[in-house]
């Protein structure tokens, strides 16, 4: 059994860097990396673009970090002749948790896109709580906390799927830093980076002091004479 509600979205502008000339599987492309301000749940991408028409293939990529590059979504943007000038959406295969994404576009021989503007969008979060006592704003939202573990409260085990009551709605401040939070302290190799090349630097020395007294224990030892052997006759005597 299943409930479904119509959800609500929400959406906003994402920053726009410079297009990048590139080669994309041997093709000629451009690149264009999207900052989305942080890294936040999203699912789908809203473009506009100037360009009458085009048919060009696509990826996007998430860029996070550089040494493991996710594929978000592929497919082919598309404009025909006469049609309306509507925003191109990119859906992604899955949600993300992202902040930084390239969307790479292959052009062969033709100019790069005029992609004007660039949204975000992902489905919007609710936050419900119950005040039992008179709470005077503004309240205290805290996060950040990557390693927290989930509360379970029976409150949410008891929150009926459709609320009766529909919850007031509030707007979020400007973040600040809290001053009573002490992040744990980073492993030694994270505090001390030089101790990694020191450490590997003595094991080489010493490896190498041990490599030059074995060569000169092999020089200082000599070759013992080789012992003469009987000769045997040919009745073997």
């Amino acid at each position: 059994m299943a409930f479904r509600q119509q959800g609500e979205r929400v959406a906003w502008n994402a920053a726009l860097g410079n297009y990048q000339l590139l080669r994309n599987q041997g093709a000629p492309a451009s690149a264009w990396t999207i900052d989305l301000g942080g890294r936040v749940p999203c699912d789908r991408l809203m473009l506009e673009v100037a360009d009458e028409s085009f048919s060009r293939p696509f990826q996007l990529e998430a860029i996070d970090d550089p040494q493991n590059i996710e594929l978000v979504a592929s497919g082919e943007l598309t404009r025909r002749n006469g049609e309306r000038q509507e925003t191109l959406v990119i859906t992604f295969n899955e949600e993300e948790q992202v902040r930084k994404l390239r969307l790479v576009v292959d052009d062969y021989s033709n100019q790069s896109l005029s992609i004007s503007s660039i949204s975000a969008s992902a489905p919007s979060r609710q936050v419900v709580f119950q005040i039992k006592d008179p709470q005077s704003p503004p309240l205290r939202l805290f996060f950040g906390n990557s390693k927290a573990t989930p509360p379970h409260y029976d409150f949410e085990k008891n929150l009926p799927a459709q609320l009766n009551i529909q919850p007031v709605r509030t707007a979020v401040g400007p973040a600040v830093s809290n001053p009573d939070f002490k992040p744990e302290p980073l492993p030694l190799t994270e505090r001390v980076p030089w101790l990694i090349y020191l450490v590997l630097a003595a094991s080489s020395l010493a490896l190498a002091m041990i490599l030059i007294n074995l060569a000169r224990t092999a020089q200082r030892t000599e070759p013992r004479p080789l012992e003469e052997s009987p000769v045997l006759d040919e009745r073997g005597a």
